[in-house]
């Protein structure tokens, strides 16, 4: 699972990419207080599905956090939260 984000994001070198792929990391997850658990979600981007596919190295990280009341679908419930930062994404 992955997204494909299809906001321009400018480089460190000045460079715009006017589409990424981003997919989970790594994910850690917290348990709060009874029924509430922080999950900390790290994301890599990189220049599309296939160099990710072809073991490219990543070109950003990124992250989010959710305060989930479910430890269903915790995945899910990390791309709903970081789809939020981006005007125009979809599902890969």
């Amino acid at each position: 699972m992955g997204l494909i984000i299809n906001d321009a994001m400018e480089m460190d070198s000045g460079v715009t990419i006017q589409s990424q792929y981003a997919n989970i990391f790594e994910m850690n997850v917290r348990k709060m207080k009874e029924g509430e658990h922080l999950v900390y979600a790290v994301f890599y981007f990189y220049a599309s599905k296939e160099a990710r596919m072809n073991n490219k190295e990543y070109i950003k990280k990124d992250f989010c956090t959710v305060c989930a009341t479910s430890l269903d679908d915790l995945h899910g419930q990390a791309y709903a939260e970081f789809k939020k930062k981006f005007e125009n994404v979809e599902d890969a």
